[in-house]
């Protein structure tokens, strides 16, 4: 009987070690604020998809999307009010993407969504309905809000870094032209 209680204590730990590893694992993919996945989870899920489109021709669309006037946000309400903004948001994005897509936050207040199996115009009808959503909601405190998008496919020779540089030329240029616009750049 007393084998059988440090057994039974082991398998306790056990399980609890598990629980704990779980948690870890989920800490070191997750954004702490949003939920959505972070920079090191996109990257090796683009790896992944990356290597489908290799081997079978799927094709991968990116949506790198800014929040405009961001930094308004927080210097009029405040950065608390400003986080639940993100917050908020990353719950819409969840919902609005498709099981498969991965939405992640690139940093600050840009997103960065793959889109697997999603050609270049698909990619810009899925981004004109998100800005158009986007816009439309009234959040409290702060009002309707806008984005701007920058959107790249994947070419044969692109590493995770190549396609985010496109995207973010075409972001930079929908900004530059006026903002909540959507620019999609699909030259090498």
């Amino acid at each position: 009987s007393e084998i059988a209680q440090k057994i039974e204590l082991l398998e306790a730990e056990n399980i609890q070690l598990k629980l704990e590893t779980e948690v870890l694992i989920e800490k070191s993919v997750k954004d702490p604020l949003t939920g959505l996945y972070n920079r090191f989870k996109i990257e090796e899920i683009f790896l992944k998809e990356q290597q489908r489109f290799t081997q079978c021709a799927d094709p991968l669309s990116i949506i790198l999307m800014d929040l405009d006037y961001f930094k308004e946000i927080n210097d009029s309400y405040g950065h608390n009010v400003g986080d639940e903004y993100l917050k908020e948001l990353s719950k819409i994005l969840i919902n609005f993407f498709r099981k498969g897509d991965i939405v992640g936050r690139w940093g600050g207040e840009e997103f960065l969504i793959l889109i697997p199996r999603c050609t270049a115009n698909k990619a810009k009808k899925v981004a004109t309905r998100l800005k158009d959503m986007i816009s439309e909601i009234d959040y409290p405190i702060i009002g309707r809000r806008t984005a701007s998008f920058g959107l790249a496919t994947l070419h044969k020779k692109d590493t995770l870094a190549s396609i985010v540089n496109r995207a973010d030329k075409a972001l930079f240029l929908a900004k530059k032209s006026g903002r909540n616009k959507i620019i999609m750049c699909n030259s090498a």
